[in-house]
């Protein structure tokens, strides 16, 4: 299906292009870095939709867009202290990379006073990553380890519908809208396998394989679901100038319905120590609903400095919350040489919400150096902050007792970052405008990790906390960006292409405890490192009617 809806929006692009009916814009942006704000361009009515006032023309857009970002992730722990003298390590590796896409088109036209424009958007990436997760035990001469490899997948796809207008009120306003309904699908698993599995003294050989279960290392990467919903967003621009001074207010929001979401899970393994075997078997199916709704704004001033010298000043807030829950009805299964040794349904539900904020404030200056060439420079400061919380309860068909568990993070993530951004324009001839951008980021970052397991025994009260898990991390993330564009203009048609690619770093470190019924009985020294490289590229298409 998503396949298919790509292939839908490719030919359709092919198709434009052939004709020549296109109108090149985001290319321009995407060129220099995507400084918006920063550098004012004729696509800024995609974050203010009063900006499509501007103009009287009616044109045809497309835009296409890809990268391709490799993955590779490391998180290694060594225990520090025990409550009995034993050695403990696991780690975690895996690499892979991320497909993304995005295509875009659209045409504008007139419309009384003012200005409208119908864009069809489509966006998706595929993530696939795979490695191994390690633990290893060592007490006094005895040793014991297990090596399981993993596969992760993520898989999304949005196709939008967007519609915009906007009017002059007056010489100094302008007032505009936008309207947008999205259907989504994502995706986001793993299938686990062992790999290895070796007890000093003891001859025991084992196979088993998992899919999406919510145990090991993995919990910590990401909660596994399957969800589709539509997603209804408005928007109002403002537009005006208070002296020479231009101001634009954006804001916007939206809501999720119609969602669905889906988790299942299956396991399957044994062994044998070559005379007896053990068998188990573990599968369930969530059935729930996704909800949830955004809001933010965006508000620029551009004062005159000179002539050909202005001040831009950005700031932009971003709030979503997303919630997925689900409930079904789940079986194990554990058997030996000698028959059945405990089977049994039980009931399985889990709730999980994601929530992000983001921030970015900051300015520079957008300074013409000659009438051919202009350069923009400017410093930013980028507030982030990401929780994912999950909360399982699994209930035995018939025991009165339910198992709950609460994870709070995947992480609770935190980043305070500074970015330079420098971008530039130079037109070599009428027909040819070259372009570049670079932009440097360093952030300190920190992740707190939180989970807690107990039981609810019908009569008798609850343990919530029988067992917990902390980590907490911090450190930092760097990295830096470098885009290169052209524009080419030959009569009503204008060609923009644009390649990019850069490279970021993450660095933490701390510690991981673990609890049970309130002593301290094992901790860990962590380190987590992420690299992540990308290139990309794409072009843009102007036709003026």
């Amino acid at each position: 299906m998503k396949r298919n809806v790509l292939m839908v929006m490719v030919i359709t692009i092919f198709m434009f292009t052939v004709f020549g009916i296109t109108y090149a814009w985001q290319g321009r942006m995407d060129g220099m870095g995507n400084p918006s704000g920063l550098i004012p361009d004729e696509s800024d009515f995609l974050i203010n939709p009063a900006r499509i006032a501007d103009g009287h023309s009616g044109k045809i857009f497309n835009h296409y867009g890809f990268s391709y970002t490799g993955v590779n992730n490391s998180w290694d722990a060594d225990s520090s202290r025990s409550l009995i003298p034993i050695g403990l390590s696991y780690n975690l590796e895996n690499d892979g990379g991320v497909w993304w896409n995005e295509a875009l088109i659209g045409v504008s036209h007139p419309l009384g006073s003012g200005k409208i424009a119908v864009f069809l958007e489509y966006e998706g990436n595929y993530g696939d990553l795979e490695g191994h997760e390690v633990l290893d035990l060592t007490s006094g001469s005895d040793f014991a380890s297990i090596d399981l490899e993993n596969d992760v997948n993520t898989d999304m796809s949005d196709v939008a519908l967007r519609l915009v207008y906007g009017l002059p009120l007056g010489k100094v306003f302008k007032l505009g809208t936008e309207i947008k309904i999205a259907y989504r699908d994502e995706e986001a698993g793993w299938d686990q396998r062992l790999d290895d599995l070796v007890i000093s003294g003891f001859p025991f050989s084992a196979s088993g394989e998992a899919s999406n279960l919510p145990t090991g290392l993995m919990r910590y990467i990401l909660p596994p679901y399957d969800s589709d919903y539509w997603n209804l967003s408005f928007k109002l621009g403002l537009n005006w100038k208070v002296g020479e001074v231009v101001c634009d207010f954006a804001p916007r929001g939206g809501f999720i319905f119609a969602g669905d979401n889906e988790w299942a899970s299956h396991l399957s393994g044994g062994g044998t120590d070559g005379v007896d075997t053990l068998n188990i078997t573990n599968d369930f199916d969530m059935d729930g609903d996704v909800d949830g709704w955004n809001f933010g704004f965006d508000f620029w001033l551009r004062f005159p400095v000179t002539a050909d010298t202005s001040m831009p000043l950005v700031f932009r807030l971003d709030y979503q919350e997303k919630e997925r829950d689900g409930s079904g009805d789940g079986e194990l299964g554990i058997s030996s040489t000698f028959g059945p040794i405990g089977t049994g349904p039980y009931s399985f539900e889990h709730d999980s919400q994601e929530n992000l904020l983001t921030i970015t404030a900051g300015g520079g200056f957008d300074i013409g150096v000659s009438e051919h060439t202009k350069i923009a420079i400017g410093l930013f400061y980028n507030y982030m902050n990401s929780k994912n919380d999950l909360e399982m309860t699994l209930s035995p068909e018939g025991s009165g007792v339910d198992v709950i568990t609460e994870t709070g993070g995947y992480p609770e993530y935190s980043e305070h970052q500074s970015k330079l951004q420098l971008a530039g324009e130079h037109r070599a001839s009428p027909c040819l405008t070259m372009r570049g951008g670079l932009s440097i980021f360093y952030g300190w970052v920190s992740e707190e990790y939180d989970f807690d397991g107990g039981v609810d025994i019908s009569g008798l009260g609850s343990a919530s906390s029988l067992i917990n898990n902390g980590i907490s991390l911090d450190g930092n993330r760097w990295g830096i960006e470098a885009s290169l564009g052209a524009s080419w203009v030959c009569d009503r048609v204008t060609i923009e292409p644009f390649i990019n690619g850069g490279y970021q770093r993450v660095n933490l470190d701390g510690d991981e405890d673990w609890s049970l019924l309130g002593i301290d009985v094992l901790a860990f020294d962590v380190d987590k490192e992420k690299d992540e490289w990308f290139v990309g590229g794409g072009f843009s298409l102007l036709f003026n009617l």
